[in-house]
């Protein structure tokens, strides 16, 4: 019998999960031949976590992260823009190290530039309203 391949165009096999997923459920890997990783991006994550190895899996379980995602109506906690779960930023309190929501990258990466300051953050939107039109 000759070799079956474990993917086509729109799915891949997961050996873990054993079942077929969407090929956006995989990461991509230039160096296999179906583009994407092995295991399905959740196997990967569940993985991590319990390894310890995902810094965001060291505040909540990936179950907890999940329900928090859904709480949220599966968008970001500051622009709304949807985001998938296993791609959203778990947000925390730098002092405390206590989990605050699901951000998208670019929201994430807003308050990690004004270093959780509200009083930066105050200052940005007084800025932008100077030079608002409307």
């Amino acid at each position: 019998m000759g070799h079956v391949e474990k993917f086509n165009e729109k799915e891949k096999w997961c050996p873990k999960c054993e079942k077929w997923i969407l090929l956006n459920d995989f990461y991509t890997d230039t160096d296999r031949k179906s583009g994407r990783r092995t295991y399905c991006k959740l196997c990967e994550r569940l993985k991590k976590a319990e390894y310890g190895t995902n810094s965001r899996d060291k505040l909540l379980n990936p179950e907890e992260i999940k329900v928090l995602w859904e709480n949220q109506d599966r968008k970001c906690a500051i622009c709304r823009k949807e985001i998938d779960y296993l791609s959203g930023h778990l947000d925390h309190d730098h002092a405390t190290g206590q989990a605050r929501g699901l951000l998208c990258k670019w929201c994430n990466l807003g308050l990690g530039w004004f270093k959780d300051n509200s009083e930066l953050l105050k200052a940005a939107i007084d800025y932008l309203k100077r030079f608002s039109r409307c």
